[in-house]
């Protein structure tokens, strides 16, 4: 029999395989979308960067939201509300309404991090936060092996506003199946057995009532730990390199290769691939084989978020450099830094759910729209590299990549310094109490 949480997981992964569906219909329609309504290489940036201006907004009020009201009503309006900007997408006739589209569509999606972090607190047990977190991009991963093969093909018959119509259509399959088998909590499963839900409400460490008269950590107490900013500067670091790829992988083939959609999709397709592979297999054996050698929990999140980020670097900064091994070269370079974030997602993305008890929908929050500036901001600093429109004049992939690679060093080295692996209540309590 299935466990119940082990089908949570799956709704939260598919949560994020729509939102990824809705995010990366983008990059692959992106030339037919500026031939049709004629904008250029500038323009692309800032449309590829518009889902994060949106994005950036709803963050932390989605997350606020959830430790409120409930995971499950704030995902189920935020994935619907997507899926309604998809088809408001399809319909925009000029450049500023297609951008404006994309950007309350990434509005719709910015409380889904926070929330699936607050939705997965509450359904799994420590020694399974890893796994369960590492879901999240699983389902970052599948749709973008299946977005960007299938949205060039669709774009090829039906054009790319039909496209968008298409992926909002499997959206809408989803929210139902959300509301018919999504559950806030094992208490509130009608389909769980009294054995796992007993299991369950005894390993999950539940978010406490404050006593009156009692030292208070306070969100801003928490907000402001170490251990949490360098949570913060992991994601922000992540999300920079992690949408680099995703973005401009399209274009890179593109403009080094002469490829169009169609035929560099199948090779962005493996860099996923690679993605999902890391996070499937090579993530749980190397933790197997960390625990048998006793690594504490926070020698494992170190191990998982430093080796990923140098990985990425060292894979990503020479790819420009390497371009005469042809596209094979350059997407097995692209595959091996995708693999560097993959080990991430069971380091630093896994620690959100150990910093903090109390306060975990307002943390992913905060750190997910620290994350997403580097969204927002990333496309546009690599078009206005790639343009040649910067203060130090540079226009090559090469710079491009070199900034990708810095940032995950300084990730590296921070996260080795500062983080922590247990909730950050309790020292701040002890040092006011």
């Amino acid at each position: 029999m299935v466990q119940s949480r082990t089908v949570q997981y799956v709704l939260m992964m598919l949560a994020r395989t729509m939102q990824q569906c809705h995010r990366q219909t983008l990059p692959p329609l992106c030339q037919a979308m500026a031939k049709d309504l004629g904008f250029g290489m500038a323009e692309k940036g800032s449309l590829m960067g518009a889902v994060a201006v949106g994005y950036l907004l709803t963050q932390i009020p989605g997350g606020m939201l959830a430790d409120v009201l409930g995971a499950k009503p704030t995902i189920t309006l935020a994935i619907a509300g997507s899926t309604a900007l998809m088809v408001a997408t399809s319909a925009a006739s000029s450049f500023e309404m297609l951008w404006l589209c994309v950007a309350i569509m990434g509005g719709m999606q910015g409380p889904l991090f926070p929330t699936s972090s607050v939705y997965l607190s509450r359904w799994s047990p420590p020694d399974e936060r890893a796994k369960a977190a590492s879901m999240l991009d699983v389902g970052v991963s599948v749709g973008s092996i299946l977005i960007v093969p299938i949205a060039s093909f669709l774009e090829t018959i039906l054009g790319w506003r039909n496209t968008y119509l298409v992926v909002a259509a499997v959206s809408a399959v989803y929210v139902l199946a959300f509301v018919v088998w999504g559950a806030e909590s094992p208490s509130a499963c009608k389909r769980i057995s009294d054995e796992e839900r007993q299991f369950l409400q005894s390993v999950v460490t539940q978010k406490k009532k404050p006593v009156a008269g009692e030292a208070s950590a306070g969100p801003v107490g928490v907000l402001s730990h170490p251990a949490v900013l360098t949570v913060f500067f992991a994601h922000l670091a992540f999300n920079y390199g992690f949408y680099f790829l995703s973005n401009w992988m399209p274009e890179y083939f593109s403009s080094v290769f002469f490829m169009d959609s169609l035929q560099s999709s199948s090779f962005v397709s493996c860099v996923s691939a690679a993605n999902m592979a890391a996070v499937l297999t090579i993530n749980p054996l190397l933790d197997h084989m960390m625990q048998q050698r006793q690594f504490t929990l926070l020698g494992r999140r170190r191990v998982f978020t430093c080796v990923g980020c140098l990985v990425a670097a060292v894979a990503l900064v020479p790819v420009y450099l390497l371009k005469g091994f042809g596209p094979f070269g350059t997407t097995a370079l692209f595959a091996l830094g995708n693999l560097g974030f993959a080990l991430q997602t069971w380091g630093f993305k896994a620690n959100y759910l150990d910093v903090t008890v109390d306060f975990t929908g307002l943390v992913s929050g905060v750190g997910n729209t620290v994350g997403t500036v580097a969204s927002m901001l990333g496309p546009r600093i690599t078009g206005r590299i790639l343009a040649g429109d910067t203060a130090f004049g540079l226009a090559s992939w090469d710079a491009a990549l070199l900034l990708v690679g810095a940032f995950s060093v300084v990730s590296a080295l921070l996260f080795r310094l500062f983080s922590a692996a247990e909730p950050v209540e309790a020292g701040i309590k002890a040092k006011r109490a």
